[in-house]
């Protein structure tokens, strides 16, 4: 794929969540059991092969494709007292102002 195409793709998906970060989690049923137990399965992951090695330290994370942030809510309540940092990056700046909403406690 050359450079030209690769931005045009990019600016359909930047258009797409823009006009869709309002009402994306709602209308795809992020919040559902199901779904909790996918991020909960990768939060497993996470405390097995990283965090229980070293219970004491803190550590910096980034989550690529925050979205609305409800991966990042739950991962932030389950390993608050792990996180030193936690940067969330979007390519829509629509989701990452729907993520600041969801996460303006943490």
């Amino acid at each position: 794929m050359d450079k030209k195409e690769l931005k045009r793709k990019i600016q359909i998906q930047k258009k797409h969540y823009a006009n869709d970060s309002d009402v994306y989690a709602y209308e795809n049923n992020r919040a559902n059991s199901n779904h909790y137990y996918k991020i909960e399965q990768i939060e497993n992951m996470f405390f097995e092969y990283l965090i229980s090695k070293e219970v004491k330290k803190k550590y910096d994370f980034m989550e690529i494709g925050v979205g609305t942030g409800i991966h990042a809510q739950h991962f932030l309540v389950t390993f608050k007292d792990q996180i030193n940092k936690f940067l969330a990056c979007d390519l829509s700046t629509a989701m990452l102002n729907a993520s600041r909403v969801r996460l303006k406690e943490y």
